[in-house]
């Protein structure tokens, strides 16, 4: 009994190591997409402001109603853009899965250790 104690303290240990493993890389995964969504909102920010005094200073209401218009499809292709660039750094962060996974599977009989 105490072999097969000291093999599941083994099981166990590599189980605690690879969840500690997958909890560090998550966390850079989260710091890495959420300084990208302060960047993809002050980018927002800033070219709101930038659109909204742009229609201030303009000449007539056809003018405002141009730049507005403007606005909002660099708004749609921006956003777009942003959208794409979140989600490859999803993938590219799958790794963490990926640990999770094998770590899952050696614990199952007949895993890989």
């Amino acid at each position: 009994m105490a072999a097969n104690g000291s093999n599941d303290q083994g099981m166990f240990g590599k189980m605690q190591d690879g969840f500690k493993e997958a909890g560090e890389r998550m966390t850079e995964q989260q710091k890495e997409i959420l300084l990208k969504l302060v960047e993809n909102a002050e980018e927002n920010v800033n070219e709101g402001f930038e659109t909204l005094r742009s229609v201030i200073e303009s000449e007539n209401m056809a003018d405002a109603i141009k730049l507005q218009n403007e606005a909002v499809s660099r708004s749609v292709k921006r956003n777009i853009e942003h959208m794409r660039e979140m989600g490859q750094l999803i993938g590219a962060n799958n790794d963490v899965v990926n640990r999770f996974s094998e770590v899952m599977g050696a614990m199952m009989p007949g895993g890989k250790s």
